[in-house]
């Protein structure tokens, strides 16, 4: 029996998470020319129960600004906005052992990296990369980029409805959490819902 565009968006979807590395940054400053304060990364992995669910797992780390970069552009806005003191980046860690380290898990071959705000992740990215010489190494994607032809549209709709909701504390790790867990209460739970135990449990 051939399967249903619902079983094969599913069945994409499936495919995709595995892969899938959900990106956050914080920044000295909203721009473009700032440098990145805080980065986090988020995965999605079946629940380690044994009953079929997904969770969210995700991890981040502060970074102590390179030699290279402008210390002039700090914005008292954005500290406010994220609480990183620039006092508390004295003595995280270097801003070249933290981008090898990203560098390690978002270059495996077939990781999609996401973020909700690429236009604005991207470049602090790079930023970051560029301190070990792999700036432009890693594209960033939209969030909706990666799950467009992968789910229901009204996924989409009810995702940005979660998110807007469940906002998060401008921290990078807490933050991507956040994306990776609205794909999974948006996307991979209404399945499991509409099936029974399942996906996500009863």
């Amino acid at each position: 029996m051939r399967a249903t565009k619902q079983e094969r968006r599913r069945h994409k979807l499936e495919q995709l998470i595995p892969h899938l590395a959900l990106l956050d940054i914080e920044a000295s400053d909203g721009g473009p020319e700032a440098w990145p304060v805080e980065i986090g990364c988020a995965a999605i992995v079946r629940s380690p129960d044994g009953g079929g669910g997904y969770e969210a797992l995700a991890h981040g780390s502060l970074i102590r600004p390179h030699k290279s970069w402008d210390q002039s552009i700090w914005s008292p806005y954005a500290q406010a906005v994220h609480g990183i003191a620039r006092e508390s980046l004295e003595d995280a860690p270097s801003a070249q052992s933290v981008a090898r380290s990203m560098l390690e898990i978002l270059s495996v071959p077939g990781t999609v990296v996401a973020s909700d705000s690429p236009r604005n992740d991207q470049p602090w990215l790079d930023r970051l990369m560029a301190t070990c010489g792999a700036a432009g190494q890693i594209r960033i994607i939209s969030i909706w980029e990666a799950l467009n032809g992968r789910t229901e549209q009204e996924n989409i709709a009810r995702m940005k409805d979660w998110l807007k909701a469940n906002k998060g504390p401008h921290r990078a790790a807490a933050d991507a959490r956040r994306l990776a867990q609205g794909v999974i209460e948006c996307h991979l739970q209404p399945a499991a819902e509409a099936e029974g135990p399942g996906i996500c449990g009863p």
